[in-house]
């Protein structure tokens, strides 16, 4: 991100790209947003794809923290939902385990 502001200007990258890539800026620590839009679909399959490809978790590896920034429904089921990503740094400032945290006992301000 450096070399873009540097060299381009740059300050916002949006990527609409594939689960791979997406799951490699996320573990990275390059994602400070996440827009989903869920419709009133669903597919199962082991070949589906996923927002967020990569390798497993480790045994000391949580999931990434999200806070909720807005929610957008429509009449016909669409909802849009608008996250921001709690860094390590931000995720740290909050009293509690991560256990805690990542399954229910911990409400982001």
């Amino acid at each position: 991100m450096e070399k873009l502001k540097t060299l381009l200007g740059v300050e916002c990258v949006v990527s609409t790209a594939g689960s791979r890539l997406n799951g490699a800026l996320l573990r990275a620590g390059l994602v400070d947003e996440i827009s989903l839009v869920f419709l009133p679909a669903v597919i199962g399959g082991d070949s589906t794809p996923t927002l967020f490809r990569s390798p497993d978790l480790g045994p000391d590896g949580w999931p990434t923290l999200l806070k909720l920034l807005s929610v957008k429904s429509e009449d016909k089921g669409r909802v849009y939902l608008h996250y921001q990503v709690l860094q390590e740094e931000e995720d740290e400032k909050h009293p509690g385990s991560k256990r805690d945290r990542c399954f229910g006992q911990y409400t982001p301000d």
